[in-house]
């Protein structure tokens, strides 16, 4: 009987939710898919995705956009690294 309740308190602390498990596997195939390819089709990738799974991989790797009339000028990552955008045009 203890052995009992000790696999079903372990197996409580383990179980996980529907949501819970796709929103995981989301955030997994998205790290996968920007590491594993040279080149991603992002619009077409992010629209077969969780938009709340984008939103959160933003939120944990980049730490601000600016933004100036409608386009991004520079992205700062939460590693330090910023990188600036240079539109054509504006020279």
């Amino acid at each position: 009987a203890r052995l009992e309740a000790i696999e079903k308190d372990r197996a409580s602390h383990f179980a996980i939710s529907d949501e819970d498990f796709m929103e995981k596997a989301s955030y997994f195939i998205l790290s996968q898919q920007l590491t594993d390819k040279r080149e991603v089709d992002y619009s077409k990738y992010v629209r077969k995705i969780d938009p709340r799974i984008v939103k959160d991989f933003l939120r944990s790797v980049v730490q601000n956009f600016c933004i100036k009339n409608g386009r991004v000028e520079s992205v700062r990552f939460k590693n330090g690294i910023e990188h600036t955008f240079l539109y054509r045009g504006d020279e």
